[in-house]
């Protein structure tokens, strides 16, 4: 409904031009729609009718985050934004966007770090670490966080749970939560990002577990999705890799370098966190595993990430020093 977003936000801006939840509702449109100048336009404006010291604070570490992917900022507004924490529920939140930042830099040590911050003060922590875990091909731990970060079986559990066995090779297994999930989705509808994105490793699943032409169907069908998103000008970083995977497992080799190089583009390495980690055992890239191109797309993500994660240690080293 991303034409209804905009729609609303025109609206509410054209009855008041100052209002700051207008400027962000039409900034996250125009970053779903690939429309980065616009985002950052109003993003900037959002900035300025910040109402208080401590929401211009919150928009900054947005803008860092979201646009500029500039991590030592980030740390620099979440450490005024301690300074006036208040109760445990200001540094739940503190606590989880330490973890995104570190998370996108594929800091594990850290991740870790600000997941167990979190149990300190709350049961039902806001973290899960079943994507380090997935990540570091522990897959059996990363199973055992998504049952209990999940407590109900919802399309978002029984999916990633199905995912995880595909990435074992247990296809048999996967097949049977992919097939309670399709169930599901065809009776709600997709209702989490996952859902909406993850047909053809469904299908992928059936081909390799010998449900070739069932398979095949759910593939293209994924194919088609992401497509016309890329047409429509919705096509995230997500919509690339993927696109580069199913082409890559279709063994459409010219077709995977080409979204490979259109994930690059959109900086996906930072949008979607642990990417460089992730992609060299992801199954859909086995056809082109050995491809110089495949391995100068990690090399050049993984440069990206570790020379961010290094200025950030040596800005926290030297902050520690100087305490």
């Amino acid at each position: 409904y991303l034409d209804r977003v905009l729609t609303n936000a025109n609206k509410a801006i054209s009855i008041n031009p100052d209002l700051p939840s207008g400027y962000y509702a039409r900034s996250l449109y125009f970053l779903w729609t690939d429309q980065i100048e616009l985002a950052i336009k109003d993003y900037e404006r959002l900035l300025v009718l910040a109402p208080s010291k401590k929401d211009e604070i919150q928009i900054q570490l947005y803008g860092y985050l979201t646009y500029y992917f500039d991590f030592i900022e980030s740390i620099k507004a979440l450490r005024e934004m301690e300074k006036n924490a208040k109760s445990d529920f200001d540094l739940l939140n503190l606590y989880y966007q330490y973890f995104r930042i570190f998370n996108k830099l594929d800091d594990s040590e850290m991740q870790i770090y600000y997941y167990n911050k979190e149990k300190e003060l709350s049961d039902k922590p806001k973290i899960s670490l079943w994507w380090l875990y997935l990540r570091a091909q522990n897959f059996d731990k990363a199973l055992s966080c998504i049952k209990e970060y999940y407590t109900t079986n919802n399309q978002t559990k029984i999916l990633l749970i199905a995912n995880i066995y595909l990435h074992k090779g247990e296809y048999n297994k996967a097949v049977e939560y992919y097939d309670q999930w399709f169930d599901l989705l065809k009776t709600e509808g997709p209702n989490n990002a996952y859902s909406a994105r993850d047909l053809h490793r469904y299908g992928m699943a059936l081909v390799l577990s010998g449900q070739k032409e069932k398979g095949m169907q759910l593939i293209q069908e994924q194919i088609r999705i992401n497509e016309n998103l890329m047409q429509a000008g919705q096509g995230k970083n997500w919509t690339c890799y993927d696109l580069a995977g199913i082409y890559s497992f279709l063994n459409e080799k010219e077709k995977a370098f080409y979204w490979m190089g259109k994930f690059d583009e959109k900086i996906g390495w930072f949008e979607t966190p642990g990417l460089t980690s992730f992609v060299q055992f992801d199954y859909q890239f086995d056809n082109i595993r050995d491809e110089q191109q495949f391995k100068d797309w990690i090399h050049r993500g993984e440069m990206r990430v570790e020379r961010a994660r290094n200025d950030v240690s040596e800005y926290l080293a030297l902050q520690e020093a100087k305490n």
